[in-house]
């Protein structure tokens, strides 16, 4: 699959599952009720690359729920602007306040070798740059991948050693993240659980990007992410920097 033929399924509604942001290895999100208006941030958050340099995730803060929606991608050179999109008026959301990660395939010409910088408008707003990836990843298509999340600032709500992955299936049965382990200190397994059972899933295979953080021990600057659990497994090098 091409980039541009990527960027046909952008709008799809990305599920994700995530980590409480104290430090928590265990990747349980906290328990939330609802509210009409989610709790949010329009601010970036940060950024990372996934899908061996043909996309990003781009972190935003507030209801899990209620992720941004990607519209319009363009680029120019380097730049990359993305126009963000706010859930409807009536949707119901979670009132938690979490990292969501929002997958964005990047258009034909830009080099991942390159510095890129990601401009979000709209719902999300703000600019983060992506240090140009070293040595790429060849993936094939649909198959998870894994970010460090870059540009975020100090003292802000992301917790060190967070990163973004992304798994492939059902838009609307995006499975649950149900621990992120460590065997050494380069190599972290993410386990997922599948969704409820009886909830009625889409035939679409969209991305479902997702942000989690790595247990402590993982000091490598040479990770490797396996993946478990719902039927999805295989590895990957995690792409960019800390």
């Amino acid at each position: 699959m091409s980039r541009s033929r990527r960027g046909v399924i952008i709008g799809a509604v990305f599920g994700l599952a995530l980590l409480a942001l104290a430090g928590c290895s265990s990747g349980s999100p906290s328990p939330a009720g609802t509210s009409s208006a989610p709790t949010s941030s329009t601010a970036v958050a940060g950024a990372a690359w996934l899908d061996g340099g043909h996309a990003v995730a781009v972190v935003s803060m507030g209801s899990s729920s209620c992720i941004p929606a990607a519209g319009a991608i363009s680029a120019s050179g380097q730049k990359v602007t993305v126009e963000f999109a706010a859930p409807p008026a009536n949707q119901a959301c979670t009132s938690d306040f979490v990292p969501r990660a929002t997958y964005v395939a990047l258009p034909d010409g830009v080099n991942p070798a390159q510095n890129v910088q990601v401009t979000a408008n709209g719902s999300v707003t703000g600019t983060v740059t992506l240090a140009g990836l070293t040595q790429g990843v060849a993936t094939a298509d649909q198959t998870p991948t894994a970010g460090w999340i870059e540009g975020m600032q100090s003292g802000g709500e992301l917790s060190a050693g967070a990163f973004a992955f992304v798994t492939w299936g059902s838009s609307t049965c995006p499975p649950a993240l149900a621990a992120v382990t460590a065997a050494s200190a380069s190599d972290i397994t993410v386990v997922l659980a599948a969704p409820p059972g009886q909830k009625t899933c889409t035939m679409d295979m969209a991305p479902r990007a997702a942000v989690a953080v790595s247990p402590p021990t993982v000091t490598g600057a040479d990770v490797t992410v396996s993946f478990e659990g719902d039927g999805i497994t295989g590895s990957t090098k995690m792409l960019g920097t800390r």
